[in-house]
């Protein structure tokens, strides 16, 4: 794995920012097509990381588009919960009437998230973090392997 270093907050959002415009894909990963976890794992191997890996979980592609527990639970086993948002976060929604939270995002640093959006462009976009993203905010991840500069030490 490569854990030699960490990627930099600027080094995954420009790695994410690649991926815009890639058509919505489900279960796809790469920028030939990606579904939102998919834009997270295309833009670490951009940086040459192998996310799943780095996490600690298979990358298993089965998976179906309706809400699991499953993805929460991976979440909170390998990322750090994180009180307010900061460039380079993942941030997980639940969807209205869904039983558990299903969609990723990349929050900026321009206040914008990067997503596989599915209904109605059906491609990667960056958009800003507004209603009706608010509303659905789940919670907020720093994942391992990224250098948040607001963890370094003075």
């Amino acid at each position: 794995m490569p854990g030699d270093r960490e990627v930099t907050v600027g080094e995954l959002i420009s790695a994410a920012r690649y991926v815009i415009g890639a058509p919505f894909q489900h279960q796809g990963r790469g920028v030939g097509g990606v579904d939102c976890i998919g834009v997270l794992s295309t833009t670490f191997a951009l940086r040459g990381i192998d996310l799943a890996q780095l996490l600690g979980v298979n990358d298993n592609v089965s998976y179906g588009r309706e809400p699991s527990p499953f993805l929460l639970d991976a979440t909170q086993r390998t990322c750090r919960r994180l009180r307010e948002l900061r460039a380079g976060a993942v941030l997980l929604f639940k969807m209205p009437r869904a039983e558990h939270p299903h969609h990723f995002a990349l929050y900026t640093d321009k206040g914008t998230i990067i997503h596989a959006e599915s209904i109605r462009t059906k491609q990667v976009v960056e958009q800003t973090f507004g209603r009706p993203w608010t509303r659905f905010l789940h919670s907020i991840w720093a994942i391992p392997g990224v250098d948040y500069p607001e963890d370094r030490a003075p």
